[in-house]
């Protein structure tokens, strides 16, 4: 696994060849860590575009230790339909239930309250794929 020394730090990733992307992506994730994806390029250059975003890695990495695998918060991520998508949540006391909205890249989830409310988040999303689900499945079953 290719290394890159940042200050004090050293930054393990691994390079994902996809030759369709335009560009090259970083993605932090918990269990698989740090990888580049994009179409192949030197070692030399991946190093560098580690480094460019050296700062950024290493907030993602002590975010994604922090964040228990089941905790609904900023920054998690959560399956849907077939792939993991990043949560933000917004706090707004004018509201009195969770607002839960998805726009193709992540969810945005506005909340009455700061409180520490995981069942009622857990709650919430269950809701919100049951109602995504009869959308999808309904006119399948239809035709």
């Amino acid at each position: 696994m290719p290394k890159v020394q940042y200050g004090n730090s050293t930054i393990d990733y691994r390079f994902l060849e996809k030759d369709n992307l335009k560009s090259h992506y970083i993605t932090v994730q918990k269990g698989d860590g740090v990888i580049l994806k994009g179409k192949s390029i030197s070692d030399e250059h991946a190093q560098k575009l580690i480094l460019k975003k050296a700062k950024w890695i290493l907030d993602k990495l002590e975010l994604v230790k922090s964040v228990s695998e089941e905790d609904i918060v900023t920054g998690a991520r959560i399956q849907y339909l077939g792939r993991k998508y990043y949560i933000e949540i917004f706090i707004n006391n004018a509201l009195e239930s969770i607002l839960i909205d998805f726009n193709e890249s992540k969810f945005k989830v506005h909340t009455p309250n700061a409180l520490n409310q995981q069942a009622e988040l857990i709650n919430a999303f269950q809701q919100f794929f049951k109602e995504k689900a009869r959308e999808k499945i309904t006119p399948r079953v239809r035709k």
